[in-house]
């Protein structure tokens, strides 16, 4: 998900970017490469919403089985932990391909070039626009709360049930984590529902006041820009583990740039050091007698 996540603004925050400082849509690089690259946006944009909201599955099922079937846990290996991630991003390069299909540089009236989806058949982009949305997106935002209330409700009887103290203990761990999941899935929503809401609008062409479409569209755009930070602000706020691997990962590049500096002070050191040794005396009286 941290892969997904990094992946969103890197395709996506330098185009927009150049469309705001000129103002329009023309798409900057034309020919073989603008095609690839338009495609790639799509495609990559797509590809790490997709892989976030199926990660947040995962992760809700991984806590459903550990607190609603703990008989099951041994279930969740590490061979099928691996199997999860490896899942979440072969289903969502298959769901998402057909975008390197149908998006297309086409050239406007005013002879720009724009990066948009191009299809000889309307009904099967939409068809394939409907499917996609009602898989990936509104499924997520529908099992997640269903998960989560599960737990939540079987976590608060086996508070009432459970007096003994090291099982009090571990189900204090168990709920530190939930609720970390909790936190992750409520910015899910926060950030994702407005440009979902704003997807489906436009979708269905469902007719609004005009402010609420201007009001949603200001508020969804930075809310899913939003969303690709807010996940790691939260695991190095709830989780030490991850505060430490931050720490040790900073001080491990300070090091590095400190003693590459280091390194190259020295060698400048040793480099007039030569030079001053081989400045023989005689030579120089021999250079001054020439003179």
């Amino acid at each position: 998900m941290a892969v997904s996540d990094l992946a969103f603004p890197l395709t996506t925050i330098p185009l927009d970017l150049s469309e705001l400082a000129t103002s329009s849509k023309q798409w900057p690089i034309g020919g073989t490469t603008g095609l690839i690259l338009c495609k790639l946006k799509t495609f990559l944009q797509s590809l790490s919403i997709t892989v976030s909201a199926q990660s947040l599955v995962w992760i809700a099922v991984d806590r459903f089985v550990a607190v609603v079937l703990p008989m099951k846990v041994h279930l969740i290996s590490s061979r099928f932990r691996s199997f999860a991630i490896a899942s979440t991003w072969i289903v969502a390069m298959a769901g998402n391909s057909l975008f390197l299909y149908f998006f297309q540089l086409v050239e406007l009236k005013n002879g720009d070039i724009s990066c948009t989806p191009f299809y000889n058949n309307p009904s099967s982009y939409l068809t394939f626009i409907r499917v996609y949305t009602a898989l990936f997106q509104i499924t997520p935002f529908v099992a997640l709360p269903i998960l989560y209330c599960v737990i939540a409700v079987t976590l608060r009887r086996q508070d009432k049930a459970l007096q003994c103290r090291a099982v009090h203990q571990k189900n204090q761990r168990k709920r530190r984590a939930i609720k970390m999941s909790f936190c992750i899935v409520a910015a899910f929503y926060i950030c994702g529902l407005p440009m979902l809401l704003l997807f489906l609008l436009l979708e269905y062409d469902i007719a609004v006041p005009c402010l609420f479409s201007k009001v949603l569209t200001l508020v969804a755009y930075p809310a899913l820009f939003l969303s690709s930070a807010i996940n790691p602000i939260i695991c190095m706020t709830s989780v030490q583990s991850y505060r430490r691997g931050l720490k040790d990962i900073f001080n491990w590049c300070c090091t590095k740039w400190l003693t590459t500096n280091n390194n190259t002070r020295t060698g400048e050191q040793e480099e007039i050091t030569l030079q001053g040794i081989r400045r023989i005396p005689w030579m120089e009286e021999n250079l001054t007698l020439n003179e």
